[in-house]
């Protein structure tokens, strides 16, 4: 399930609302897969809520294990930032991305 809404969110352009670790987000989902180890992340630039390195505004890797629930904005972001790269070097797996 939760692969799917990150898939269409990343295909659609679409915001994503997720609850991290405890606490809300509002991310740009641009790259979703698996680490070397197996871990499941997102590549996301969030652009709002609580970040406990204080910048909420900025690149985060998500671990979907800390991922407790998500929900599909109906708002859509332009597209990649200018930061992204599409080799992304912390995902050796690529589900889907920009």
């Amino acid at each position: 399930m939760m692969i799917q809404e990150i898939c269409r969110a990343i295909e659609e352009r679409k915001l994503l609302s997720i609850y991290y670790d405890g606490d809300y987000r509002r991310i740009e989902p641009h790259a979703y897969g698996e680490s070397e180890a197996g871990k499941v992340l997102v590549r996301a630039y969030q652009v709002e809520g609580f970040s406990k390195s204080g910048e909420n505004y900025f690149w985060k890797l998500f671990d979907q294990d800390k991922i407790t629930f998500i929900n599909l904005l109906d708002e859509r972001f332009p597209g990649p930032r200018k930061e992204y790269t599409a080799a992304d070097p912390a995902i050796a797996k690529m589900y889907c991305q920009l």
